[in-house]
This record gives C-alpha cells, sequence and structure tokens, in this order.
C-alpha cells in the first residue's frame, strides 16, 4: 500500500473520529442546516451532489454571517429622533391641565351635591325625630357642606375667565387654607366617635328602622339622577374624610400638568403644599387624640385587675427582667452605678415642684373650704339680724 493512501485514510479516521466525538446538539445542527439547503435546492429543481458536501461545509460560515446580522444593533441614525418640539410639550400639558381642572370642578361639584343631599334627606329628618344625637353623628357636616360650597364657587370664578393662560386654581386653596383646616380638623377629630356611635344606634331596631328610610329616600334620588347608589349610613360618613384627603392628589396632578412658565405654577406649588400641610396637622390632632384617649383608658383600669393583666405582656416582662437584672448587678457590685448629673439636678427640681403644686392644691382646697364656711356664718348672721329687725 502506498504510504500517503495510508496517510491519508489514517487522517480521514481521524476526522470521522472527531467528528464523531463533537456534541450531538452540534451534529443535529449541522444536519439540519444541510437538509434545509437541500430541501430548498429539491423545490427549486436545482439538486447538485457534487456540491452538496461543499455546501454543508460551506453553511457553517453562511448561519454565522447571518447571526452576526440579526445581532448586530440596528441603525439609530435612521430611526425618527423621539426629542419633541418645546411647544408641542406645552401644548400636551396645557391639554391635560384642562382635564384635570375639569376633573377638580365636577368632583367638587358632586361631592358637594353628596353632602347637601345628605344634610337635606338625613341629617334634617333625623334631628326633627330626635331620635339620635344628630351633632354627634354628623358633627360639623353643615359647615363642611358651607366650605366646600364656597370653594366650588371661587372655581368657577376663575375659570369663568376664557384665556386658559390666565386662569389661576393655586389661589383659591391658597385663600381656603384656613377655613379648610378648621372645619375637616374638626369633623376628623370626631369621625371615629361618630363610627362609634353609629354602630350603638344600628343595634336598636327602632333606630335602625329610621336609618333605613333616610338611607332609602336618598336612593330614590340617587336613581333619578342615574348614579351609583350603593349608600349606607357608614358610607356618608366617611366622605368629607375621603374629600381632604384627595385634594393633594388633585392638586399634584394640576402642578405637573401645569407648565413652569404659566402664571398657575407657583400658586399651584404653594397651594399643593398648603394642602399636604392641612392633612398633616389632621393627621397629628387625632394622633394626639389617640395618645390622650390610651392613658385616659389606662387610668381607668388602672387599680383593676383586668388592667393589670392588660399590662402583661412578653415586651413588659423582658423590660422588667433587664431593669431588675441590672439592678441587681449594681447592687452586687458587678457593674458600677452610672450616674447622670444632669438628671438629677432635673429631677430634684421637678420633686420640688411636685411638692409645691400639692401644697398649692392642698391650700386651695382649704381656702375654699374656709370661704365656704364664711359664707354660711355670714348667711346666717343676715338671717338672724332679718329676724331682729
Amino acid at each position: 500500500m502506498d504510504p500517503r493512501e495510508a496517510g491519508g485514510s489514517e487522517k480521514d479516521k481521524e476526522r470521522i473520529i472527531k467528528r464523531r466525538n463533537r456534541p450531538v446538539f452540534l451534529r443535529y445542527m449541522e444536519r439540519r442546516k444541510t437538509d434545509t439547503i437541500v430541501a430548498d435546492d429539491m423545490a427549486k429543481g436545482d439538486v447538485n451532489l457534487g456540491t452538496l458536501v461543499r455546501r454543508s461545509q460551506s453553511d457553517k460560515t453562511e448561519y454565522s454571517a447571518k447571526l452576526k446580522e440579526k445581532l448586530m444593533p440596528h441603525n439609530l441614525s435612521a430611526l425618527p429622533s423621539p426629542v419633541l418640539d418645546v411647544e408641542e410639550i406645552r401644548s400636551r400639558k396645557m391639554n391635560r391641565r384642562a382635564k384635570v381642572i375639569k376633573e377638580l370642578v365636577q368632583t367638587e361639584t358632586d361631592y358637594l351635591t353628596d353632602l347637601e343631599l345628605c344634610v337635606r334627606e338625613v341629617v334634617q329628618p333625623l334631628r326633627v325625630l330626635q331620635v339620635v344625637d344628630v351633632d354627634r353623628l354628623f358633627t360639623n357636616m353643615e359647615t363642611v357642606c358651607e366650605v366646600s360650597a364656597a370653594v366650588l364657587h371661587r372655581l368657577h370664578v376663575a375659570m369663568s375667565d376664557p384665556d386658559p393662560e390666565t386662569i389661576v386654581i393655586g389661589d383659591v386653596f391658597i385663600q381656603a387654607k384656613a377655613a379648610l383646616e378648621d372645619v375637616y380638623k374638626i369633623y376628623c377629630y370626631y369621625h371615629d366617635d361618630a363610627n362609634m356611635s353609629l354602630k350603638a344606634y344600628e343595634k336598636e331596631e327602632q333606630i335602625k328602622q329610621h336609618f333605613t328610610t333616610c338611607i332609602l329616600a336618598l336612593k330614590k334620588i340617587y336613581d333619578q339622577e342615574g348614579k351609583p347608589n350603593l349608600l349606607d349610613m357608614g358610607s356618608l360618613l366617611i366622605k368629607p374624610v375621603q374629600r381632604i384627603m384627595k385634594y393633594p392628589l388633585l392638586l399634584g396632578e394640576l402642578w405637573q400638568a401645569t407648565p413652569e412658565d404659566h402664571i398657575d405654577y407657583l400658586p399651584l406649588q404653594e397651594a399643593l403644599t398648603a394642602a399636604k400641610i392641612i392633612n398633616v396637622n389632621i393627621n397629628e390632632f387625632r394622633r394626639r387624640k389617640d395618645i390622650v384617649m390610651k392613658y385616659k383608658r389606662l387610668e381607668s383600669d388602672e387599680g383593676t385587675l383586668r388592667g393589670k393583666l392588660n399590662k402583661i405582656n412578653i415586651h413588659s416582662l423582658r423590660k422588667k427582667g433587664d431593669r431588675f437584672a441590672g439592678y441587681l448587678k449594681i447592687l452586687t457590685g458587678v457593674e458600677p452605678q452610672v450616674r447622670d448629673e444632669m438628671f438629677d439636678k432635673e429631677e430634684k427640681l421637678f420633686r420640688s415642684l411636685e411638692k409645691a403644686a400639692r401644697q398649692l392644691a392642698k391650700n386651695v382646697n382649704c381656702y375654699v373650704q374656709y370661704t365656704q364656711v364664711s359664707t354660711d356664718l355670714l348667711r346666717i348672721l343676715i338671717d338672724r339680724a332679718c329676724h331682729i329687725y
């Protein structure tokens, strides 16, 4: 045998072995590409077996080129520029601003209508019947209704200007800030008490029947106007709370839709801040009330077994245990006692003031008793003098 033929056959064997040792998915892809090429040629009626092997070998290069072409990013310079004209942006903002103002006025109109219907169909009939404490249940809803009517009137006056470039909405809420805070602070403060009273009233069948009668009359009006009528007493009481919380959302959306060079931009920014401050003050007012009520409950339960048991929890036990352990360490000398001179000074001052306040209360009590006794004696003397003369 010719050594060159033997060498060539050995190389072919090595090539075949390497090809067989390649991963299965690569061999499958090669077969699939070759089959696709053959299928395309057969469809065209042009099958050349002499070039089939050569095409299958060169298909790898063609496939790689097509893959690179697909993975290559498109020519970004050919895309249209997304940058809009400044006038176009301003025009879109003004259109959005007009829609938000319309929504603000419409929602305020609907809200005022709901309050007026509630006062007319629920509050006034219940006040005439005198079956419930209307002032405790609805607090100052009538005053809230008056403030809402004033805000809506100012909105209509501000929108009476036909030029959208001169319409100023922010000043409406800046001027109404004090009134809004005063009436809504009172309403939200007593809202929890109103809900508790409502639950107590609904347990009495007669009062519940009166509530149902008022709600049905209100639903009838809503049906005639084509409005949603899923109403109950609780939903009527929550409306003012929901409205005052929605003002910052509407004003924020309106401020974002207002161009920076618009006359209403800065007033709206100030009005948005004012609306947020109103809600913060209302929440702080209610938080202080909750703290006071909490300590009142603790004082009322101080001497009872129930109050002592309510104080027992994991946190209190751990706290007392840590304090007792620290006290023992100080007594046994394991840890030195840390003294705060400033605290000791302030505590001494507080104790002296407490002692003085107790003595003042005692003296005032004695003075009141002495005054009462003196008044009784003076009355007796006057009576005797009248009998003598």
